[in-house]
Parts: structure tokens; C-alpha cells; sequence
């Protein structure tokens, strides 16, 4: 749970079924009380369970609305700022909405400099725009603030491989598997890592040891293929 200001009880009640996987339960509770979206972080809430189940439209007009509600809100300009993210990760030329996530997210932290959900996603951001610099100074904050995070070291991990420190991205990755064996995020990397020294058998064990980590619904499901896609593309290689 992030350590933040509270909107009414309702929004425990979102953030709970959210964080749980009960998205459609999440949306029933929000359209069955209307004052529910009257809050910023209710509806950024909601705006979550739409995302998750692949109402991207629909989810981007709820986190603007929970902006325009919770404009001091590190919580819901981090949420907004994401599904822009996602959003300009598959319309990689399109420079105003390039501008518009960095913006949102620049606002987030801004607001809270130490989130680290925010911290980790903006470098994630800066990466793929390959502002390797900047992404590397954003992992290396958020890992000072989170050392023990699996996902944030893994992230780091593949940005420092991107960067050509193979050395050091090994290193981190291990310490990311070593605190969490089941990171899938952690495995996903791994095989990138495998993949790209041609170390293929073991590779594809690794993807599939992360994508059986992932819950069925996970957002990251369909992020993590499309990134394994790539990376055989890159390749040259058919699976």
C-alpha cells in the first residue's frame, strides 16, 4: 500500500479489490455508488480496473477525470501519466503524446520526487525514448530508495544492458532473482539477457517461468509478449 493521503472509505474499497484482481467487482461498487467518482483517487481506481481489463479509451478518460479532480495528487498524475505511456510505447513516433506522458509524469514527481512506482515507470519512460543517461539516474534513485524491490532492480537490470554494462545488468539481475525467485518481470528480463548470447534453450524457459508467474489478468501479460516479440524480431531468428 502507498503511504499517502486518503480519499473517502470508498476508495479503500476500490484499492482493495483492484490490488486483488477483482477489477470487474471494482467497477460494480463505482457505477453502484456515483458518488464513488466524485473523488480523484476512486477514480483513479476505476481507471486501473478498466486498463486491466483492456478498456484502454475508457481508462484514459478516467485518469484525466481523476487529474482534474486530485490535481495535487502524485498518485493519480503517476496513473495518468502511465497509460499515456502505454499509449506511446505502440505509436512510438508520435512526439505530442511523447510530450504529454513526459509532462504528466514530470508533474507526478514534481509532487512527490520519492515515489517509487512513479520513479521506476519514468525511467522505464526515459528508456524507451533511449535517454539512457536519464533513466539510469531515475533506477539508481529509486534503487537507493527500494533495494530490495525485485521488479525495480529488474528494470534497472535491462536498462543498463540496453546501455551496453552487460557486467553490471548481470549483477543486478541476479540480485533481483535472489530477493525474489519469482519475479516474473525478473525471468522476462533474464531471457532477453539469454536470448541476446544466444543462449536460446534457456531463454525460452525463462519467459515461459515468467509468464506462468504472472496472474491470468495481469496487465503485464500482453507487455511482456509483445517485448518478447521484439526481441526475437531484433534477432533475425523464428520461434
Amino acid at each position: 500500500m502507498r503511504n499517502r493521503a486518503r480519499s473517502p472509505v470508498s476508495s479503500y474499497t476500490l484499492e482493495n479489490l483492484v490490488t486483488r484482481g477483482g477489477h470487474q467487482a471494482a467497477l460494480r461498487v463505482a457505477y453502484s455508488n456515483q458518488s464513488v467518482l466524485l473523488t480523484g483517487e476512486s477514480r483513479a481506481w476505476v481507471a486501473v480496473a478498466k486498463f486491466s481489463l483492456g478498456n484502454r479509451r475508457e481508462a484514459m478518460e478516467e485518469a484525466r477525470a481523476a487529474v482534474g479532480l486530485a490535481p495535487q495528487s502524485p498518485f493519480t498524475w503517476g496513473l495518468f501519466a502511465l497509460i499515456l505511456h502505454v499509449f506511446s510505447f505502440y505509436q512510438k513516433g508520435n512526439v505530442s503524446l511523447q510530450q504529454l506522458t513526459e509532462s504528466a509524469y514530470r508533474r507526478a514527481l514534481t509532487l512527490n520526487p520519492d515515489d517509487s512506482m512513479n520513479l521506476n515507470n519514468w525511467g522505464c519512460f526515459l528508456d524507451d525514448l533511449t535517454r539512457f543517461a536519464e533513466a539510469e539516474r531515475a533506477f539508481r534513485r529509486l534503487v537507493s530508495l527500494r533495494p530490495h524491490s525485485a521488479l525495480f532492480l529488474a528494470n534497472f537490470a535491462e536498462s543498463l544492458w540496453k546501455q551496453k554494462k552487460n557486467s553490471g545488468a548481470w549483477a543486478t539481475l541476479r540480485r533481483a532473482l535472489q530477493i525474489d525467485p519469482c519475479c516474473a518481470v525478473a525471468h522476462g528480463v533474464q531471457a532477453r539477457f539469454q536470448w541476446e548470447s544466444g543462449r536460446f534453450r534457456e531463454a525460452r524457459e525463462s519467459f515461459g517461468t515468467g509468464l506462468r508467474n504472472l496472474p491470468p489478468d495481469s496487465f503485464l501479460r500482453e507487455g511482456m509478449l509483445h517485448a518478447w516479440s521484439e526481441i526475437i524480431g531484433r534477432s533475425g531468428y523464428a520461434e
